[in-house]
């Protein structure tokens, strides 16, 4: 125990002093979600929640479909141009039309894709992808090849179980959970993959296991293994989320909600 404390003291001595501001706004109850991605062409949220399903929701965490894929296990989710692209913890990938079509069978991408916990798509186009054995971040061309690692291991604080990733499509920010056999926190980092800020999230909930996020409705949502649930936070990000070329370019903004309720 005495070590235990040691370690928990030697985290948080070397937190950075910046955090990201995030309250607690709601939570919705889902099994196992282990992977988010906000779709900002249609404004929900894409689940995978440990099983061969994947799960579409409202913003108010109303299950609008359920879709089966060709994969054992859908382990994370990321939006792209046509659908989503979804992957198991091996290595293969599927896409999926937003109408919830398999478009095409399963495929690989790159031999040292294993034990995949979230992907997510930078500015360009590339793949970010976090796998916690070992406990890196990868950087990927759409066809596979690896053009950046990033060890969680030799950071300060470490980041020993990296689970969900998401970017903030306006900062270009990039948040990745540590789950309980790690921190328990959410990493922030800046485009250039220097770290910004290290936010323990216990008091919210326990093992993070995935993160989506969306400055249009300035929210942040994480999901925790223990307790099933999506926990939905207020967040404020860098700059003006409602700027007319954010709105028109992702088409998603409060004006979006035609049931008069409002995320925020």
């Amino acid at each position: 125990m005495k070590n235990r404390f040691a370690c928990l003291f030697a985290f948080f001595a070397a937190l950075p002093a910046q955090a990201v501001e995030i309250s607690l706004r709601d939570t919705w109850e889902l099994n196992r979600p282990g992977s988010l991605a906000f779709d900002h062409e249609m404004c929900v949220l894409w689940v995978a929640n440990e099983s061969r399903e994947l799960v579409q929701m409202s913003v108010f965490g109303e299950i609008i479909q359920r879709i089966e894929t060709d994969l054992s296990m859908v382990k994370t989710v990321t939006p792209t141009a046509d659908g989503v692209l979804v992957s198991d913890w091996k290595g293969l990938f599927q896409n999926v039309s937003r109408d919830g079509t398999l478009d095409g069978e399963p495929f690989g991408l790159n031999l040292k894709l294993y034990d995949t916990e979230g992907v997510a798509k930078d500015a360009d186009g590339n793949l970010l992808i976090v796998q916690d054995t070992p406990a890196h971040m990868l950087h990927l061309t759409p066809s596979g090849d690896i053009i950046g690692e990033l060890d969680g291991m030799s950071m300060t604080p470490r980041m020993v179980e990296p689970q969900g990733i998401a970017v903030d499509p306006q900062s270009g920010h990039i948040f990745i959970t540590d789950d309980l056999e790690g921190s328990n926190s959410l990493y922030e980092f800046a485009p250039d993959w220097s770290l910004l800020s290290v936010t323990p999230l216990r008091e919210y909930g326990i093992d993070p296991e995935a993160i989506a996020v969306s400055p249009q409705l300035r929210t942040i949502y994480i999901g925790f293994d223990q307790g099933a649930k999506i926990a939905v936070f207020e967040y404020e990000p860098e700059g003006d989320p409602f700027e007319p070329a954010i709105e028109t370019s992702f088409g998603c903004g409060l004006s979006a909600f035609s049931n008069g309720k409002s995320p925020v």
